[in-house]
C-alpha cells in the first residue's frame, strides 16, 4: 500500500500543485475584446489582443480596445513596446509615461510595468495607446504583474513544491538524513536567489545563450559551423534543445512577453544546477560507505594472520611432540 501512495501520490500532488501554481498565476491577468489597429495610412486592423506582428509601414499607430478586469485581476501592468510607446490612456484619462525613463518606453525585452490602479477599475475598461514603428516586428504587449504580496505566496507555494518533489527523489535514492538535508539546503539557497535575481542582473552572456536557445526554437537543427564564431553557438546543444522546448512551453502562456520566457528559463537553469548538486552529494554517498567499510577491511587480514600464527604454532608443537617420543622410542 505505501509503495502504491509513493507510486502515485507522489506525481499527482506534484500535478495538482502545478496546476493551481498555473491557475494563480492565469486569475490576475486581464482578458482583452474589440481590439483595432490604426496603421499610419489610416487602415483599421481588427485584431484579437495586443502583441507583436510584422509591421506593415513604418510610422505612428494607434491601439484601442477594451481591457477586462475582475477582483483578482491585477491592475500593475506591463508593456513591452516595439519600437517605442509615445502615449497612454485608460478610460479617457492621459496615463503620465514621464515618470518611466526613455529608455524603457522603447525596450522591446523587457519595457516597463506600471501601477494603474488608479485607472482602472473592475469591469470593462477602455484603452488607447500611440506607439512608433519604424519596421521589423512592432506592436505592444501587455500582461499584468502580481505586487509583493502576491508574488511571496507564488514564491512560498512553489518552494514547498520544489522541496516536496526534492525529499520524493531523496527518497527513491535512499540516500542519509544528512544529504537529504544538504540537498534542501542547496535548494533553498537558489530558490531564494532567485526570488531576488531578475534574469537581466548578473545574466553572465543572456543575450548569447538565449539566442541559440531562440535559433533552435525556430529551426530545431544545431546552427551551421559558421555560427561558432561567435554567441554560444559553439556549446554542445542539449542544454540549448531543453532551453529551446522550456522556451516553446512558455509561449504557450506568454507568447511575447520575454520577461516571463526568461524568468522560466532561470527555473531551468536552477534545475540542472541542482542537479550537479544531486550527483555531488551521490558520490559524497559513496565515499562515506567506503569510509565505513574500512575498519572491517583492516580488521579481516588481522584475523587471518592470527589463524595462520595459531597454526604455525600448533604445527611446530606437534612436531616437537613427534621428535620426542621418537627419541624416547629409540632410547
Amino acid at each position: 500500500m505505501k509503495n502504491l501512495m509513493f507510486k502515485y501520490g507522489a506525481p499527482a500532488v506534484f500535478i495538482i500543485t502545478l496546476g493551481l501554481l498555473v491557475h494563480i498565476l492565469n486569475s490576475i491577468q486581464p482578458t482583452f475584446s474589440n481590439f483595432t489597429l490604426i496603421t499610419p495610412s489610416g487602415k483599421n486592423m481588427p485584431i484579437k489582443s495586443p502583441g507583436f506582428m510584422e509591421s506593415p509601414e513604418g510610422g505612428v499607430y494607434r491601439l484601442a480596445g477594451t481591457i477586462s478586469m475582475v477582483a483578482n485581476t491585477s491592475k500593475i501592468l506591463r508593456f513591452i513596446p516595439d519600437d517605442e510607446i509615445l502615449s497612454l490612456s485608460i478610460n479617457q484619462m492621459p496615463v503620465d509615461l514621464n515618470i518611466i525613463p526613455a529608455d524603457r518606453r522603447k525596450d522591446y525585452n523587457r519595457g516597463f510595468t506600471y501601477d494603474l490602479t488608479r485607472y482602472l477599475h473592475d469591469g470593462d475598461n477602455q484603452i488607447e495607446i500611440l506607439y512608433s514603428d519604424f519596421g521589423g516586428l512592432m506592436g505592444i504587449v501587455i500582461s499584468a504583474e502580481g505586487d509583493e504580496s502576491f508574488n511571496n505566496k507564488i514564491f512560498i507555494l512553489g518552494t514547498i513544491l520544489a522541496i516536496f518533489l526534492s525529499l520524493t527523489l531523496l527518497k527513491a535514492l535512499r540516500v542519509s538524513h544528512a544529504l537529504k538535508i544538504l540537498f534542501v539546503g542547496a535548494l533553498i539557497v537558489r530558490l531564494m536567489y532567485f526570488a531576488v535575481t531578475p534574469a537581466d542582473v548578473r545574466d553572465h552572456d543572456l543575450g548569447d545563450h538565449i539566442g541559440y536557445t531562440e535559433y533552435l526554437t525556430k529551426h530545431w537543427m544545431p546552427p551551421p559551423v559558421d555560427y561558432a564564431v561567435g554567441g554560444a553557438f559553439f556549446h554542445p546543444p542539449l542544454y540549448y534543445y531543453t532551453g529551446a522546448i522550456v522556451y516553446k512551453a512558455t509561449q504557450l502562456i506568454e507568447p511575447h512577453n520575454k520577461v516571463s520566457i526568461y524568468r522560466v528559463q532561470q527555473i531551468l537553469s536552477l534545475a540542472y544546477s541542482m542537479g550537479f548538486v544531486l550527483f555531488g552529494l551521490l558520490i559524497l554517498n559513496e565515499l562515506i560507505a567506503l569510509y565505513r567499510k574500512q575498519p572491517e577491511l583492516k580488521t579481516a587480514p588481522a584475523t587471518n594472520n592470527y589463524t595462520s600464527q595459531e597454526t604455525q604454532e600448533t604445527q611446530e608443537t606437534q612436531e616437537t611432540q613427534e621428535t620426542q617420543e621418537t627419541q624416547e622410542t629409540q632410547e
